[in-house]
């Protein structure tokens, strides 16, 4: 590959012997190539090779190119739209580690699909019981508890209504014993205790006890079939209706039913572990249009649509005008399913664990298939690179980023100040403009470069995840337009930290110069109530150096996310692929243990790819930075539409519950929050607005000085403020994106948050660092759902407040750069207008004379 890429013939046939890793991820990278100009083998040799390394695999390598010449096609090994997300990235644009790991993924997904196995159908034999609880009883709560110890439905309101019951099974069921110990208030109806040291479970979920269940199942009252209806289930589940309901005594008569279903389902079914069914999913775009899947939400869980009952196939009701649902499926990925639909009253495709299954149905009509993956050429869906993969290498080069910069911009500083006053016949030289042009030019090249290989390793998993490029905060843009829009963005965020500097010089030189001008605006100003001598202890060298540190605190800020102030600029090299990659742990940042100190109660985590985030915020690397918002708002999404709450821990590991997803939507937009605004504040208010204001009211006081003439230096400081003005622009659009966020994420938990109560036990998560950002509790109750809700809710009001007196203040700013060229005397101010020339000898011992 590497002689095709430089242009060179390479032999039509040729073979190595490559450990057999290598060789594995060599066939991966090259699969579509091979699959479109080469015929590829691959032959495993265990226990091959050198004797020194008999203890390794490894594996021949052999191609034959077709055609006379033996041409590669250079273009056949990049990756296409649907390996990103739907999004056509140019090769260039990525690294080809990471996309070689596309290919990897690909190549697991292919082999986890095919062993799937398939059938046309089977023979449904289905026992249930049911309690029509209707309109007997007052109005009770509802959590399906399954086996694991995990909630299919949460919190579900019983209103008592004609034909409403519950349902379960006909069998006994036991609750896992890692799950034992964690029976909280809402599984005790549902689980207590055996005599023979076990923990019953009742797995009970609404239904509609109408006629067409009726005639489904045939209900009795009385046991039909003890083998069939087990004694000890259906004692399990009067006990827990008898629970639920507060019955005291027995159930009453012609509540309790037996219900029998007998039927042929000829809609097909897949078997498999969740891990390969997932992979089928992904590659099979003819199985999941079958199945009605909408979307799948990675690593373990998929949304399906579905019809109302009464309107399926019904040729009367339009078909935009059907009453549709959705449902959320979680699996474990590593016990065995049956992806299937189910048929009855409700025609929807579920999933049920095999054990499960086998206890329901008599058997498969057939033996099993294997499936070919993806058969008819259909849209594939690429397993996700995860982000954190990558991320620590970004960081290591945001860090060297950052110090450049911001080196850059310390060194006009030391130049401008330092050299003046060591070097005085120098001042005039060291103050021209082009020495700015120097400091813009050496730190936007490196910034450039720098913005460059980060996104090479990033954009992937970016893309695969946010799926389509944005410009302008949700312009749809294709690849080239969103690389220009960024790329141009970085180079004024970087162009604005060096003028930055040069301000902070500039005004601490001319301080003096235009001292009575300073004093003249603001007597004339709505704060001409204080003393004339405030004004000249004041100045503009003061205010400056005040400001130095607040526009400073852009590259400090972020450094608080570092875990230790140890600056290692070695790339960290990229970790070794496998399937669904190296996980990284959250680290505690330096800003964690600040808070910690403050209160014990309080014990930060942070990911990677957040530091990579905040680094890119530090030196104004806007291609990096772009993902920043809409990654993590992508991740609150999918929690929101899948109703993905916290993990719970199982005998096969750790598996996803419902219950919890209303406070994980709010922990994770409440991290978003806190870098957003954090970083709001010190860039937009504290620098942007501030700083503003002070270039722009000395700008005018030399316009003024000179008589309204342009000067040799005011093109650089027109510059300055304009790219100042525009850097606040895409703060502006962030902030309005994440207040949208916060609303959309108030209305879907509020009936939640606002409902629970106080006292009452919400959910019980596992310890795991995949839950979330903060060290979780073993308990949350309703009252630590509303503490986070309030949280996220005081940050959306304390951004609103910023972006109102910072806009107020940024336009505040504009108007007096735009009133000002049409007033004479070059002075403007709201409440009077252009104001007078000032006189030559104004002082504050004669301010009152010209008042």
């Amino acid at each position: 590959q590497a002689l095709a890429q430089a242009g060179q013939n390479v032999p039509r046939t040729a073979q190595a012997l490559l450990p057999h890793k290598l060789a594995k991820a060599c066939l991966a990278h090259s699969r579509r190539c091979c699959q479109r100009s080469m015929s590829c083998k691959y032959s495993l040799l265990e226990q091959g090779g050198p004797p020194t390394s008999s203890t390794k695999s490894y594996a021949v390598m052999a191609y034959t190119l077709p055609g006379e010449d033996g041409e590669y096609d250079k273009k056949s090994c990049g990756l296409e739209s649907w390996q990103t997300g739907g999004q056509y990235l140019p090769p260039g644009s990525y690294n080809s580690c990471v996309a070689s790991w596309v290919q990897v993924l690909q190549n697991e997904d292919d082999e986890d699909a095919s062993q799937v196995e398939s059938f046309s159908g089977f023979d449904e034999t289905s026992y249930r019981l049911l309690f029509a609880y209707e309109d007997h009883f007052a109005e009770a709560r509802l959590w399906t508890v399954t086996p694991t110890g995990k909630f299919a439905n949460a919190d579900v309101r019983l209103v008592p209504k004609k034909e409403q019951g519950l349902m379960a099974y006909a069998y006994p069921q036991s609750l896992e014993p890692h799950a034992v110990g964690n029976l909280d208030a809402r599984k005790k109806p549902y689980c207590w205790k055996r005599d023979g040291g076990t923990c019953c479970v009742v797995q009970t979920w609404p239904t509609e006890y109408n006629d067409s269940w009726i005639k489904a199942f045939k209900p009795k009252d009385e046991n039909p079939n003890t083998e069939k209806f087990n004694k000890q289930a259906v004692e399990e589940f009067s006990q827990a209706m008898r629970n639920l309901f507060g019955i005291s005594g027995e159930i009453p008569s012609g509540l309790l039913k037996y219900g029998t279903r007998t039927s042929k389902n000829t809609s097909a079914v897949y078997v498999g572990t969740g891990q390969q069914l997932m992979a089928l999913l992904r590659t099979n775009k003819a199985i999941r249009e079958e199945k009605r899947v909408v979307s799948i939400v990675e690593p373990n869980s998929f949304i399906i649509e579905y019809t109302h009952p009464e309107e399926q196939n019904n040729d009367d009701i339009p078909q935009d005008k059907t009453r549709t649902g959705q449902q959320t499926w979680h699996m474990d990925l590593n016990l065995h399913y049956v992806l299937y639909t189910q048929q009855g009253y409700w025609v929807m495709t579920g999933v049920k664990l095999l054990e499960q299954f086998h206890k329901d149905h008599c058997g498969f009509e057939q033996d099993p298939e294997k499936l070919e993956c993806n058969p008819e050429g259909g849209e594939l869906i690429p397993c996700p690179i995860n982000l954190e993969w990558v991320a620590q290498s970004g960081c290591a080069l945001a860090k060297k980023s950052a110090v450049v910069v911001w080196g850059c911009a310390f060194g006009l500083v030391l130049v401008r100040g330092c050299g003046g006053w060591l070097m005085p016949q120098l001042q005039n030289t060291l103050n021209n403009p082009w020495v700015l042009a120097v400091a813009v030019g050496v730190a936007s090249s490196y910034g450039w470069n720098t913005d460059l290989k980060i996104m090479k390793l990033c954009i992937i998993p970016m893309v695969q995840r946010v799926k389509q490029l944005r410009v302008f905060g949700g312009v749809p843009a294709n690849f080239e337009v969103f690389y220009a829009v960024a790329m141009l963005s970085s180079f004024v965020q970087i162009s604005t930290i060096q003028m930055n500097a040069w301000f902070l010089v500039t005004a601490f030189q001319t301080s003096q110069q235009y001292l009575s001008a300073w004093v003249y605006l603001f007597k004339h100003s709505c704060l001409s109530f204080i003393a004339c001598e405030a004004w000249t202890t004041l100045t503009p060298a003061t205010v400056a150096l005040c400001l130095w540190p607040l526009s400073v605190l852009q590259l400090f800020q972020p450094m608080l996310w570092l875990k230790d102030l140890h600056f290692q600029f070695k790339q960290r090299p990229l970790p070794q692929i496998q399937l669904y990659g190296v996980y990284e742990e959250p680290y505690e940042p330096l800003y964690g243990r600040v808070l910690r100190r403050v209160s014990s109660d309080i014990n930060l985590r942070i990911f990677h790819h957040e530091q990579l985030f905040q680094l890119a915020t530090a030196s104004g690397l806007k291609y990096t930075g772009a993902f920043a918002l809409s990654y993590a708002l992508k991740e609150v999404s999918d929690i929101k539409d899948s109703r993905c709450g916290f993990q719970i821990m199982t005998s096969a590991g750790l598996d996803v519950m419902y219950v919890g997803w209303e406070l994980r939507c709010l922990m994770k937009l409440r991290s978003l929050q806190r870098n957003i605004v954090t970083r709001m504040f010190f860039v937009v208010f504290l620098k942007q607005s501030l700083q503003m204001n002070l270039q722009i009211t000395l700008y005018n006081a030399a316009k003024m000085e000179r008589m309204g003439q342009w000067g040799n230096t005011d093109w650089s400081q027109v510059v300055s403020i304009f790219g100042l003005w525009v850097t606040t622009l895409p703060e502006l659009v962030d902030a309005t994106i994440l207040g949208v966020a916060f609303l959309k994420i108030r209305k879907a938990v509020k009936d939640k948050v606002f409902q629970i109560p106080d006292d009452e036990i919400y959910a019980c998560p596992a310890k795991s660092k995949t839950n979330g950002n903060f060290n979780l509790k073993e308990e949350y109750k309703g009252s630590d759902l509303k503490q986070w809700y309030r949280a996220t809710r005081r940050s959306f009001i304390f951004m609103l407040i910023l972006v109102a007196v910072s806009v107020f203040m940024i336009g505040y700013a504009m108007a007096k750069f735009v009133f000002t060229m049409r007033c004479k005397s070059g002075l403007w101010q709201f409440q009077g207008g252009c104001l007078d020339r000032m006189p030559d000898s104004y002082n504050c011992s004669n301010a009152k004379e010209y008042e």
